[in-house]
Protein backbone atom coordinates (compact mmCIF):
# COMPACT_ATOMS: atom_id res chain seq x y z
CA UNK A 1 0.00 0.00 0.00
CA UNK A 2 1.11 3.20 -1.33
CA UNK A 3 0.91 6.25 1.53
CA UNK A 4 -0.29 9.49 -0.20
CA UNK A 5 2.19 12.36 0.08
CA UNK A 6 0.96 15.53 1.85
CA UNK A 7 2.09 17.55 -1.46
CA UNK A 8 0.09 15.06 -3.44
CA UNK A 9 -3.26 15.07 -1.35
CA UNK A 10 -2.53 19.11 -1.27
CA UNK A 11 -2.45 19.16 -4.90
CA UNK A 12 -5.54 17.00 -4.91
CA UNK A 13 -7.40 19.49 -2.30
CA UNK A 14 -6.13 22.60 -4.90
CA UNK A 15 -7.45 21.19 -7.98
CA UNK A 16 -10.82 20.88 -6.27
CA UNK A 17 -11.14 24.16 -5.13
CA UNK A 18 -9.75 25.76 -8.94
CA UNK A 19 -12.85 23.45 -10.24
CA UNK A 20 -15.76 24.89 -7.89
CA UNK A 21 -14.42 28.34 -8.09
CA UNK A 22 -14.24 28.01 -12.08
CA UNK A 23 -17.83 26.35 -11.84
CA UNK A 24 -19.18 29.57 -9.72
CA UNK A 25 -17.88 31.57 -12.57
CA UNK A 26 -18.93 30.23 -15.12
CA UNK A 27 -23.07 30.31 -13.21
CA UNK A 28 -22.10 33.96 -12.66
CA UNK A 29 -21.55 34.51 -16.38
CA UNK A 30 -24.46 32.72 -17.33
CA UNK A 31 -27.04 34.27 -15.17
CA UNK A 32 -29.41 36.55 -16.11
CA UNK A 33 -32.83 38.29 -14.79
CA UNK A 34 -35.85 37.24 -15.91
CA UNK A 35 -38.96 39.24 -16.78
CA UNK A 36 -37.22 42.52 -17.29
CA UNK A 37 -40.23 45.10 -17.51
CA UNK A 38 -40.77 48.52 -17.37
CA UNK A 39 -43.78 51.10 -16.71
CA UNK A 40 -44.13 55.08 -17.39
CA UNK A 41 -44.39 56.40 -13.85
CA UNK A 42 -45.98 60.71 -13.20
CA UNK A 43 -43.75 63.27 -13.00
CA UNK A 44 -40.90 61.64 -15.88
CA UNK A 45 -39.97 58.32 -14.02
CA UNK A 46 -39.66 54.87 -15.54
CA UNK A 47 -39.51 51.90 -12.95
CA UNK A 48 -38.02 48.97 -13.89
CA UNK A 49 -39.14 45.51 -12.38
CA UNK A 50 -37.64 42.14 -12.89
CA UNK A 51 -37.51 38.55 -11.54
CA UNK A 52 -34.18 37.44 -8.78
CA UNK A 53 -31.54 35.97 -10.18
CA UNK A 54 -30.28 33.17 -8.33
CA UNK A 55 -26.58 33.53 -5.95
CA UNK A 56 -25.76 36.80 -8.07
CA UNK A 57 -24.47 39.57 -5.64
CA UNK A 58 -26.70 42.16 -7.24
CA UNK A 59 -27.64 44.31 -10.55
CA UNK A 60 -26.29 46.78 -12.56
CA UNK A 61 -28.76 49.14 -14.31
CA UNK A 62 -28.06 50.84 -17.85
CA UNK A 63 -29.70 53.35 -19.60
CA UNK A 64 -29.75 55.19 -22.87
CA UNK A 65 -31.97 57.46 -25.40
CA UNK A 66 -31.53 55.15 -28.47
CA UNK A 67 -31.59 51.70 -28.87
CA UNK A 68 -28.41 51.09 -29.73
CA UNK A 69 -26.88 54.40 -28.38
CA UNK A 70 -23.92 54.45 -25.89
CA UNK A 71 -25.89 53.06 -22.37
CA UNK A 72 -24.70 54.78 -19.57
CA UNK A 73 -24.50 52.86 -15.83
CA UNK A 74 -27.27 54.53 -13.77
CA UNK A 75 -27.25 52.28 -10.61
CA UNK A 76 -25.69 49.30 -9.34
CA UNK A 77 -28.19 47.44 -6.69
CA UNK A 78 -27.66 44.56 -4.19
CA UNK A 79 -28.82 41.24 -4.68
CA UNK A 80 -32.19 41.42 -2.59
CA UNK A 81 -33.43 44.55 -4.80
CA UNK A 82 -35.58 43.67 -8.01
CA UNK A 83 -37.65 47.12 -8.39
CA UNK A 84 -35.94 50.27 -9.66
CA UNK A 85 -37.02 53.96 -10.60
CA UNK A 86 -35.48 56.63 -12.76
CA UNK A 87 -34.27 60.08 -12.34
CA UNK A 88 -36.70 62.29 -14.35
CA UNK A 89 -36.60 61.68 -18.53
CA UNK A 90 -38.32 64.08 -21.05
CA UNK A 91 -41.71 63.28 -21.64
CA UNK A 92 -43.00 62.01 -24.67
CA UNK A 93 -39.63 60.25 -25.16
CA UNK A 94 -38.49 56.43 -25.45
CA UNK A 95 -36.11 55.26 -23.16
CA UNK A 96 -34.09 52.02 -23.59
CA UNK A 97 -32.49 50.17 -20.18
CA UNK A 98 -30.57 47.26 -19.69
CA UNK A 99 -30.21 44.89 -16.36
CA UNK A 100 -27.25 42.68 -15.23
CA UNK A 101 -26.69 40.78 -12.95
CA UNK A 102 -22.98 40.33 -11.59
CA UNK A 103 -21.41 38.47 -9.01
CA UNK A 104 -18.79 38.83 -6.87
CA UNK A 105 -15.93 35.70 -6.46
CA UNK A 106 -12.79 36.24 -4.55
CA UNK A 107 -13.05 40.03 -4.85
CA UNK A 108 -13.73 40.43 -8.23
CA UNK A 109 -17.61 40.86 -10.17
CA UNK A 110 -18.27 38.37 -13.12
CA UNK A 111 -20.91 39.68 -15.40
CA UNK A 112 -24.04 37.85 -16.47
CA UNK A 113 -25.90 38.71 -19.46
CA UNK A 114 -27.70 41.76 -20.54
CA UNK A 115 -31.95 41.88 -20.29
CA UNK A 116 -33.39 44.63 -22.43
CA UNK A 117 -36.32 46.85 -22.62
CA UNK A 118 -37.67 49.94 -23.64
CA UNK A 119 -40.58 52.24 -22.09
CA UNK A 120 -41.70 55.47 -24.20
CA UNK A 121 -42.79 57.95 -21.18
CA UNK A 122 -46.34 59.47 -20.81
CA UNK A 123 -47.08 63.05 -22.13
Amino acid sequence: MNPISPATSLSKNLIIIIAAEEAKIKAAQTASVGKLKAKSLKKKKVQLTWSKANGVSGYEVYQSNKKNGKFKKTATLKAFVTKWKSKKIKKGKKAFFKVRPFTNIGGKNFFGKFAATSVKLKK
